[in-house]
Protein backbone atom coordinates (compact mmCIF):
# COMPACT_ATOMS: atom_id res chain seq x y z
CA UNK A 1 0.00 0.00 0.00
CA UNK A 2 2.75 1.53 1.22
CA UNK A 3 4.85 1.81 -2.38
CA UNK A 4 1.40 2.38 -4.35
CA UNK A 5 0.75 5.78 -2.35
CA UNK A 6 4.61 6.49 -3.15
CA UNK A 7 4.64 5.91 -6.67
CA UNK A 8 1.51 7.61 -6.97
CA UNK A 9 2.65 10.63 -5.28
CA UNK A 10 5.97 10.74 -7.92
CA UNK A 11 3.70 10.50 -10.59
CA UNK A 12 1.90 13.59 -9.75
CA UNK A 13 4.82 15.64 -9.43
CA UNK A 14 6.15 14.43 -12.56
CA UNK A 15 2.95 15.74 -14.33
CA UNK A 16 2.83 19.07 -12.24
CA UNK A 17 6.87 19.89 -12.78
CA UNK A 18 5.50 19.25 -16.46
CA UNK A 19 2.66 21.98 -16.25
CA UNK A 20 5.05 23.96 -14.39
CA UNK A 21 7.84 23.60 -17.05
CA UNK A 22 5.23 23.66 -19.64
CA UNK A 23 4.01 27.30 -18.46
CA UNK A 24 7.58 28.37 -18.02
CA UNK A 25 8.79 27.65 -21.90
CA UNK A 26 4.96 28.70 -23.07
CA UNK A 27 5.63 32.61 -21.37
CA UNK A 28 9.02 33.02 -23.44
CA UNK A 29 7.61 32.73 -26.70
CA UNK A 30 6.00 35.90 -27.94
CA UNK A 31 4.16 36.97 -31.06
CA UNK A 32 5.96 39.14 -33.08
CA UNK A 33 4.69 41.05 -36.25
CA UNK A 34 7.25 41.44 -38.96
CA UNK A 35 6.48 43.64 -41.34
CA UNK A 36 7.83 44.22 -44.55
CA UNK A 37 8.94 46.67 -47.68
CA UNK A 38 11.60 45.61 -50.15
CA UNK A 39 14.31 43.01 -48.62
CA UNK A 40 15.88 40.01 -47.30
CA UNK A 41 16.13 41.02 -43.68
CA UNK A 42 12.68 40.69 -43.61
CA UNK A 43 12.96 37.11 -44.68
CA UNK A 44 15.72 36.00 -42.37
CA UNK A 45 14.30 37.62 -39.40
CA UNK A 46 10.80 35.67 -40.49
CA UNK A 47 12.77 32.59 -39.75
CA UNK A 48 14.66 33.00 -37.22
CA UNK A 49 11.50 34.11 -34.61
CA UNK A 50 10.49 30.63 -36.05
CA UNK A 51 13.72 28.53 -35.20
CA UNK A 52 13.06 30.48 -31.63
CA UNK A 53 9.18 29.25 -31.62
CA UNK A 54 7.55 32.21 -31.66
CA UNK A 55 4.25 32.89 -33.41
CA UNK A 56 4.78 35.02 -36.44
CA UNK A 57 2.56 37.75 -38.03
CA UNK A 58 3.93 38.47 -41.32
CA UNK A 59 3.01 41.87 -43.17
CA UNK A 60 5.02 41.71 -47.12
CA UNK A 61 4.26 42.83 -50.31
CA UNK A 62 5.18 39.79 -51.64
CA UNK A 63 4.46 36.23 -49.94
CA UNK A 64 6.27 34.05 -52.46
CA UNK A 65 9.45 33.25 -50.55
CA UNK A 66 7.89 32.54 -47.08
CA UNK A 67 8.14 29.41 -45.62
CA UNK A 68 4.67 27.23 -45.04
CA UNK A 69 4.76 26.99 -41.28
CA UNK A 70 1.68 26.53 -38.50
CA UNK A 71 2.94 29.16 -36.36
CA UNK A 72 3.32 31.70 -39.60
CA UNK A 73 0.21 33.69 -40.25
CA UNK A 74 0.74 35.57 -43.72
CA UNK A 75 -0.62 38.49 -44.48
CA UNK A 76 0.23 40.25 -47.88
CA UNK A 77 -0.64 43.90 -48.05
CA UNK A 78 1.30 47.09 -47.32
CA UNK A 79 2.66 48.81 -44.35
CA UNK A 80 0.62 52.59 -45.27
CA UNK A 81 -2.39 50.76 -45.34
CA UNK A 82 -3.57 51.34 -41.85
CA UNK A 83 -6.49 48.85 -41.63
CA UNK A 84 -4.20 46.15 -42.63
CA UNK A 85 -1.37 47.59 -40.49
CA UNK A 86 -4.04 47.12 -37.20
CA UNK A 87 -5.04 43.55 -38.47
CA UNK A 88 -1.35 42.74 -38.35
CA UNK A 89 -0.15 44.25 -35.13
CA UNK A 90 -3.05 44.88 -32.46
CA UNK A 91 -2.65 41.40 -30.64
CA UNK A 92 1.25 41.02 -30.81
CA UNK A 93 3.86 41.38 -28.43
CA UNK A 94 6.30 43.36 -30.34
CA UNK A 95 6.64 45.19 -33.77
CA UNK A 96 9.55 44.55 -35.87
CA UNK A 97 9.58 47.00 -38.86
CA UNK A 98 12.13 46.28 -41.70
CA UNK A 99 11.36 48.45 -44.15
CA UNK A 100 14.43 48.70 -46.82
CA UNK A 101 15.20 50.19 -50.30
CA UNK A 102 18.76 48.77 -50.89
CA UNK A 103 21.18 50.75 -52.70
CA UNK A 104 18.32 52.45 -54.54
CA UNK A 105 19.63 56.33 -55.17
CA UNK A 106 15.97 57.14 -55.95
CA UNK A 107 14.28 59.96 -53.60
CA UNK A 108 11.88 58.08 -51.47
CA UNK A 109 8.98 58.60 -48.94
CA UNK A 110 8.68 55.46 -48.15
CA UNK A 111 10.30 55.45 -44.55
CA UNK A 112 8.22 59.10 -43.61
CA UNK A 113 4.99 57.46 -45.09
CA UNK A 114 5.26 54.24 -43.00
CA UNK A 115 6.18 56.49 -39.71
CA UNK A 116 3.15 58.77 -39.71
CA UNK A 117 0.94 55.73 -40.40
CA UNK A 118 2.40 54.07 -37.72
CA UNK A 119 1.70 57.04 -35.56
CA UNK A 120 -1.82 56.59 -36.81
CA UNK A 121 -2.17 53.67 -35.73
CA UNK A 122 -0.97 53.25 -32.43
CA UNK A 123 -2.53 56.08 -31.69
CA UNK A 124 -6.07 55.12 -32.94
CA UNK A 125 -5.65 51.98 -31.24
CA UNK A 126 -4.46 53.37 -27.83
CA UNK A 127 -1.15 51.26 -28.38
CA UNK A 128 2.60 50.78 -26.27
CA UNK A 129 3.42 48.04 -28.15
CA UNK A 130 7.44 47.80 -28.68
CA UNK A 131 8.34 48.80 -32.23
CA UNK A 132 11.66 48.01 -33.42
CA UNK A 133 13.09 49.52 -36.50
CA UNK A 134 16.02 49.12 -38.58
CA UNK A 135 17.32 52.03 -40.35
CA UNK A 136 20.80 52.74 -41.69
CA UNK A 137 24.23 54.00 -39.67
CA UNK A 138 24.25 56.88 -40.99
CA UNK A 139 21.19 58.06 -40.45
CA UNK A 140 20.48 61.35 -38.30
CA UNK A 141 23.08 61.84 -35.16
CA UNK A 142 24.80 58.53 -36.70
CA UNK A 143 26.22 60.00 -39.43
CA UNK A 144 28.87 62.55 -37.40
CA UNK A 145 30.31 58.90 -36.35
CA UNK A 146 31.02 57.18 -39.92
CA UNK A 147 34.56 57.77 -41.72
CA UNK A 148 34.97 61.14 -43.55
CA UNK A 149 35.45 59.04 -46.97
CA UNK A 150 32.20 57.13 -46.51
CA UNK A 151 29.98 59.68 -45.18
CA UNK A 152 30.94 61.92 -48.26
CA UNK A 153 30.19 59.26 -50.46
CA UNK A 154 26.94 58.45 -48.70
CA UNK A 155 25.37 61.88 -49.20
CA UNK A 156 26.58 61.98 -52.78
CA UNK A 157 24.87 58.86 -53.72
CA UNK A 158 22.59 58.19 -51.73
CA UNK A 159 21.15 61.04 -49.83
CA UNK A 160 17.62 61.31 -50.62
CA UNK A 161 17.37 57.66 -48.88
CA UNK A 162 19.89 59.13 -45.74
CA UNK A 163 17.61 62.08 -45.51
CA UNK A 164 14.23 60.07 -45.30
CA UNK A 165 15.41 57.58 -42.77
CA UNK A 166 16.50 60.00 -40.53
CA UNK A 167 12.77 62.21 -40.96
CA UNK A 168 11.50 58.70 -40.38
CA UNK A 169 13.56 58.24 -36.98
CA UNK A 170 12.85 61.83 -35.95
CA UNK A 171 9.12 61.14 -36.35
CA UNK A 172 8.77 57.57 -34.48
CA UNK A 173 11.09 58.57 -31.72
CA UNK A 174 9.19 61.92 -30.80
CA UNK A 175 5.89 59.94 -30.85
CA UNK A 176 6.12 56.60 -29.93
CA UNK A 177 6.69 55.36 -26.04
CA UNK A 178 8.49 52.54 -26.68
CA UNK A 179 11.41 52.52 -29.72
CA UNK A 180 14.63 51.65 -30.41
CA UNK A 181 16.41 51.83 -34.28
CA UNK A 182 18.78 49.55 -35.61
CA UNK A 183 21.27 50.45 -37.44
CA UNK A 184 23.53 48.26 -39.56
CA UNK A 185 25.32 49.65 -42.93
CA UNK A 186 26.79 47.22 -45.40
CA UNK A 187 24.19 44.23 -45.63
CA UNK A 188 25.77 40.95 -46.97
CA UNK A 189 24.41 37.98 -47.60
CA UNK A 190 26.54 35.42 -45.64
CA UNK A 191 25.50 33.07 -43.39
CA UNK A 192 24.68 33.73 -39.73
CA UNK A 193 27.58 34.22 -37.27
CA UNK A 194 26.05 35.39 -33.99
CA UNK A 195 29.39 36.85 -33.42
CA UNK A 196 28.27 40.64 -34.12
CA UNK A 197 29.13 43.64 -32.13
CA UNK A 198 26.45 45.68 -30.71
CA UNK A 199 27.64 49.47 -30.10
CA UNK A 200 24.83 51.52 -28.09
CA UNK A 201 27.42 54.12 -26.85
CA UNK A 202 28.76 55.67 -30.14
CA UNK A 203 32.62 56.63 -29.84
CA UNK A 204 34.53 59.08 -32.59
CA UNK A 205 36.71 56.07 -33.39
CA UNK A 206 34.41 53.56 -33.87
CA UNK A 207 34.15 51.19 -36.53
CA UNK A 208 30.72 50.10 -38.17
CA UNK A 209 31.19 47.79 -41.29
CA UNK A 210 29.86 44.97 -42.81
CA UNK A 211 26.97 42.47 -41.24
CA UNK A 212 24.89 39.84 -42.76
CA UNK A 213 21.52 39.99 -43.24
CA UNK A 214 21.54 36.64 -40.75
CA UNK A 215 22.96 38.21 -38.38
CA UNK A 216 20.49 41.46 -38.21
CA UNK A 217 17.55 39.13 -37.85
CA UNK A 218 19.15 37.04 -35.14
CA UNK A 219 19.64 40.43 -33.59
CA UNK A 220 16.21 41.63 -34.38
CA UNK A 221 14.27 38.44 -32.51
CA UNK A 222 16.81 38.25 -29.19
CA UNK A 223 16.02 41.87 -28.97
CA UNK A 224 12.35 41.47 -29.10
CA UNK A 225 12.96 38.43 -26.51
CA UNK A 226 14.86 41.01 -24.09
CA UNK A 227 13.90 44.53 -25.00
CA UNK A 228 17.37 45.76 -23.41
CA UNK A 229 17.93 48.56 -25.63
CA UNK A 230 14.54 50.19 -26.05
CA UNK A 231 14.81 54.23 -26.54
CA UNK A 232 18.47 53.35 -27.70
CA UNK A 233 20.00 53.17 -31.54
CA UNK A 234 22.21 50.04 -31.36
CA UNK A 235 24.75 49.83 -34.59
CA UNK A 236 25.61 46.71 -35.82
CA UNK A 237 28.82 45.56 -37.34
CA UNK A 238 30.90 42.01 -37.85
Amino acid sequence: MGDACNFKYIQECKKIGITIAFYYFESKFMKIAIIWASNWVWLETVKRALERWHEVVSLSRSIEALPQDSHLQIIKGSVLDPSILSSVILWVDVVLVTLWTGMNMKSTTLYTDAAQTIIDVWNKNGLETPCIIVTWFGAWNSQQYQWFFIRNIMKLMLWAIYKNKTQMEEILSNKLKKYEFVRPWMLTAKGRTENYKIIVDYTKDMKVWSISRADVADYLVKEAEQLKNLGKYPALTN
